[in-house]
């Protein structure tokens, strides 16, 4: 399981950046570079945020013993965060960057409704590998 972990952090650390480049073909360059500046601060204040979100989702990973049920998690969790990325406009309005502080808040719910899908999902598996085994 130590291969999805370990895509679950690459996945993490990208989403972001990811997630804005439909938004160049509609936008234009200026869309990517409002979360690409000059300075790795702006990449390390985006990517720490965003270690709630795929933190999240890596902790949720260690409760299961297959890796099938990550899926769930993993959906569940980088959708609504790649969706908030993708629509968020830093141009539109001053305010709008603390968006950036509360989009990995905002993708928990769905995350824990995805850990709890993947731990249904986990338990059925197991349950299935315990009665081919009597």
């Amino acid at each position: 399981m130590l291969k999805p972990r370990l895509w679950i952090v690459i996945l993490g650390f990208l989403m972001p950046y990811l997630a804005r480049i439909p938004g160049l073909f509609v936008h234009g360059p200026t869309w990517l570079s409002s979360y690409i500046s000059d300075s790795w601060v702006s990449f390390l204040w985006i990517t720490g945020l965003g270690m709630v979100c795929w933190g999240s989702i890596l902790l949720g990973s260690l409760t299961y013993q297959h890796p099938k049920p990550l899926w769930f998690l993993a959906l569940m969790g980088f959708v609504p965060y790649a969706l908030m990325h993708a629509t968020l406009d830093l141009s539109a309005d001053p305010q709008s960057s603390i968006a950036l502080i509360f989009i990995p808040l905002y993708t928990l719910p769905s995350t824990i409704v995805g850990w709890m899908m993947g731990q249904y999902w986990n338990n059925r598996l197991n349950c299935n590998l315990n009665t081919k085994m009597v």
